[in-house]
């Protein structure tokens, strides 16, 4: 999967290897999304899963993993 770069944002690659993850993750992702609740039905709607909802003032953030229980984070914009 890519999502191409923008004005506003780089591109982004995602790819799938045979091996399972086996610690925890090396890398943090946190994408900031205009509508938190359409990026979560895409990312269940390509197999990944919510982990936790998070909120800290006006500033709320969802856990979530792809199918192989790498965590990333989707951010509301303010």
């Amino acid at each position: 999967m890519f999502l191409g770069a923008t004005e506003d944002a780089p591109a982004i690659g995602v790819q799938r290897v045979p091996e399972r993850k086996e610690t925890k993750n090396r890398v943090h992702v946190d994408l900031e999304v205009e509508d938190l609740e359409a990026a979560t039905r895409w990312i269940r709607g390509h197999g990944g899963s919510r982990v936790a909802d998070h909120r800290l003032g006006d500033l709320h953030w969802r856990v979530m993993a792809d199918p192989e229980g790498n965590e990333f984070c989707v951010v509301a914009q303010p």
